[in-house]
């Protein structure tokens, strides 16, 4: 799929290059302990909750590192025709906005 390829391949690495806050989208991520623990940890009261973390672990001094140099294989569904892709980018999409906004 194209766009997640732009979205993981340019946009996050971009992100990373020009010093922004790398929202951790759960996908081939490893966070430090005490990253999570300075964050005030792992909270489930939103959809986004590993963006939630990256947002309150980014105030309290924590960066991410996106290595473009790690190649990581995945696997995405042969048939997204159901509506489940864009159903959930649209919960992801709002839940991006509260999570913002909540913190």
């Amino acid at each position: 799929m194209v766009t997640l390829d732009a979205h993981l391949g340019i946009e996050q690495a971009t992100r990373y290059w020009a010093g922004h806050p790398l929202p951790f989208n759960g996908t081939c991520g490893i966070w430090q302990r005490a990253a999570i623990e300075a964050g005030g940890g792992w909270k489930g009261d939103t959809v986004t909750e590993d963006l939630d973390l990256t947002y309150r672990g980014w105030v309290k001094g924590w960066r991410a590192v996106f290595l473009t140099s790690v190649a990581v294989p995945g696997e995405l569904p042969a048939d997204t025709g159901h509506g489940c892709a864009s159903s959930s980018a649209g919960r992801t999409a709002s839940a991006t906005s509260r999570c913002a906004c909540s913190r």
